[in-house]
């Protein structure tokens, strides 16, 4: 299932993290693809604040490349932007993280296209493609499980995205 959303502000793009926030559950991963600047971590506050994580903590992981953010749902933020491949991940501690993803987190991956193939980065993970579509405009294109269409919250993901293409 794709969904597409149109945002012409970070408030927009923030209203549609908080929108995936009340979809996601624990153990998801969602995997972040797009150019600099197009939203990837704005993306992520936004789902953070919509978990009840407090927003201002999140800040794009390169350096770090992996931080966990505790609150009622845990989050783990992955930068795959400095990696070359999956096989870097192990020393990084992927392995925990997605121990982590399965015990309680949701799992959102930067720059997930450097690591594709990475173990858990495919199968139910959902794709969020991330494009310029103006100065500051961007397009995020949504490739959810089918799944998620019984999950609370959906409806209103949905109803988002289809305003968002008259909004624009």
């Amino acid at each position: 299932m794709v969904l597409r959303f149109e945002s012409d502000s970070p408030e927009r793009t923030a209203a549609f993290g908080v929108a995936l926030a009340g979809v996601l559950k624990p153990g998801d991963v969602v995997l972040l693809e797009g150019e600099l600047g197009s939203g990837k971590t704005t993306l992520v506050r936004a789902v953070a604040s919509g978990l009840g994580i407090d927003a201002g903590l999140v800040s794009s992981p390169t350096f770090v490349t992996i931080n966990e953010y505790p609150g009622p749902v845990p989050l783990v933020h992955v930068d795959a932007y400095r990696l070359g491949c999956a096989d870097e991940l192990e020393a990084l501690g992927w392995d925990a993280a997605m121990e982590g993803g399965g015990a309680g987190a949701i799992v959102m991956v930067e720059w997930a296209d450097r690591i594709a193939g990475a173990p858990a980065c495919g199968g139910q993970a959902a794709t969020i493609r991330f494009t310029h579509a103006g100065l500051k405009a961007r397009s995020m294109e949504l490739e959810a499980p089918d799944s998620w269409k019984d999950r609370d919250g959906f409806s209103n993901l949905e109803r988002l995205t289809r305003t968002s293409r008259h909004g624009v």
